[in-house]
Order: structure tokens, then C-alpha cells, then sequence
């Protein structure tokens, strides 16, 4: 054999070699932790408050449906998984703290973007942008409007000022009401009678809710009146935990990309009858 067919041979040898050794095509890129942990899971783990809120979320007739299920539905079909719900929370933060924990995926319950739960979650873009509102009694009213107009009573607001616990109005009501005496409620159910009896001199929650209520009880309107303020802005997110960034990326696309958009007319229709719009204040 001549040296230069030995080399020949060599040459064919290492070749056969890495052709032996090299996959067929390139091995896929590796998933996002957190997007691989869904998938290998099988399923969406979505985070929702324990009692029903219509119609974000309402149990009938013992099926679970509502605007933040079909978002939540939608968001796992995009995965390609299935989805389930963890309605283990008592409170709208403890779906907030559901999700810092790792215990769901993500949380699409009526979650109100805030500073103080920023801290420990990542929102997403907001799916639906409420005004805040407020409900008085017309007889406290009535006595503050003697010398000054409703925006200035807005303004300069120093009664008692009922807002339901663990809610994101807490937070609101502290902030944007410095010189009121904050009452927290249980449940708004209790916070209504106590507006109508004057125990407060109004109510503070999103449109949506102060909408809502006279639309389901328009006797109220004898004892209270509305208002919705033009300066402020509740803003409904989706919520995951900071360390899933691929998740928040999926869930910002699927908001972008929802058609038709989300309103609080649209929403207020999927109830029924749609409650009239009443005085708006600066």
C-alpha cells in the first residue's frame, strides 16, 4: 500500500465515522422551563377565587364558564394542553399569593394590577380597563353638596369609606383617600346594606360592580347615587410568578392578539340587561 492510499483510507475512515455519529438533523432547541413543565404536565393550572363572580367566573348548573374561563381556556389551547382550575382561594389575593407560592400556573380571576401585589407576581398587559366608582348615600350627599360640587366632594372626601377586604380597593382607598376612614367589608353583600343604613357615606369599587348593582337592584337608586371617576383606571390582568417569563410572553400575545376586545359593555351584557351609565366626575 502507498502512503497516499493509506491516507485515503484514514480520510475515508473518519468520514464513515462522523457520518456515523451525526444525528440526521439538528436536535430542537431546548423549552423554556417553564413552558416545558406545562407541557410535560399536560395541563394549564389556572387560579381562580373561590366564590363565583359573574360573570367572570359563575358555576351553573354545575359547569364553570364565564370571560376568564374562556381566557383561560383560549390561553391553553395555545399550549396545546388541558386546562385546570384551583379554586382554593378565599380572596382575591389569595389567588395573587396562589401563584407566588408556584402552586398555579397563572391566575385569571378579576385581578386588579397594584403595586403592592407587583411585588411578589408579573402582570400581563391588561384584557379589561375599568374606571373606579363610587356609590353614596344620598342623604349624606346631600348634605356635602350644599357647599360644594361632586367633584370636589370626590376630592377632598373625609366620611367613612367602605371597601371590601383583600380586595385591590384597600389599596386604592388608602391611596387616593388619604383623609378617609377606611371600613372594610367581608363581602360586598354586606357592604351594601350598610351604605343604604348610612353606617358609611359610600362605597368604592370598580365600575363594573357599582354598574352591576343597580343594574340587579334598581330600587337602590332611591338611596344612593353613583358616581365614576374619569382620572383613575382599574386595570384586569393575568398574573404568573416572575420567574416565568416565557408564560408572561404567551399570555401578552394572547391579549394582544383578542378579537373582538374586551369592554365593560360587553361584559356587563353577558349578565342580561345592561345598566345605564351614570355621572361621571373628574
Amino acid at each position: 500500500m502507498t502512503p497516499r492510499s493509506g491516507l485515503a483510507l484514514v480520510l475515508l475512515a473518519v468520514m464513515v465515522l462522523l457520518i456515523a455519529v451525526s444525528p440526521s438533523r439538528a436536535d430542537p432547541p431546548p423549552r423554556p422551563a417553564d413552558i416545558d413543565r406545562i407541557l410535560r404536565r399536560g395541563t394549564l393550572i389556572v387560579a381562580l377565587t373561590e366564590a363565583d363572580a359573574p360573570p367572570f367566573h359563575v358555576v351553573t348548573d354545575g359547569v364553570l364558564s364565564g370571560v376568564d374561563i374562556d381566557l383561560a381556556k383560549g390561553l391553553a389551547q395555545s399550549l396545546g394542553v388541558a386546562v385546570t382550575f384551583d379554586r382554593s382561594a378565599r380572596s382575591y389575593d389569595e389567588v395573587v399569593e396562589t401563584v407566588a407560592r408556584g402552586q398555579a400556573d397563572i391566575a385569571i380571576s378579576k385581578l386588579s394590577r397594584t403595586l403592592v401585589r407587583a411585588r411578589s407576581v408579573s402582570f400581563s398587559p391588561p384584557y379589561l380597563t375599568l374606571r373606579h366608582g363610587m356609590a353614596f348615600n344620598r342623604v349624606w350627599l346631600a348634605r356635602q353638596m350644599r357647599d360644594h360640587d361632586m367633584a370636589e366632594v370626590i376630592r377632598g372626601f373625609d366620611g367613612r369609606l367602605g371597601v371590601v377586604t383583600k380586595t385591590s380597593y384597600v389599596e386604592y382607598a388608602r391611596r387616593i383617600f388619604p383623609r378617609a376612614e377606611i371600613v372594610e367589608f367581608p363581602r360586598w353583600a354586606d357592604a351594601v346594606p350598610a351604605l343604604v343604613k348610612g353606617e358609611v357615606a359610600a362605597l368604592y369599587r370598580d365600575e363594573f360592580e357599582i354598574r352591576r348593582m343597580i343594574n340587579e337592584q334598581p330600587e337602590l337608586a332611591l338611596h344612593l347615587k353613583t358616581a365614576f371617576l374619569t382620572d383613575t383606571q382599574d386595570h384586569l390582568c393575568m398574573v404568573v410568578n416572575p420567574r416565568d417569563t416565557q408564560l408572561l410572553q404567551l399570555a401578552e400575545i394572547y391579549i394582544e392578539d383578542l378579537n373582538p376586545k374586551l369592554t365593560v359593555e360587553t361584559v356587563l351584557a353577558r349578565l342580561g340587561k345592561v345598566a345605564p351609565k351614570q355621572g361621571d366626575t373628574p
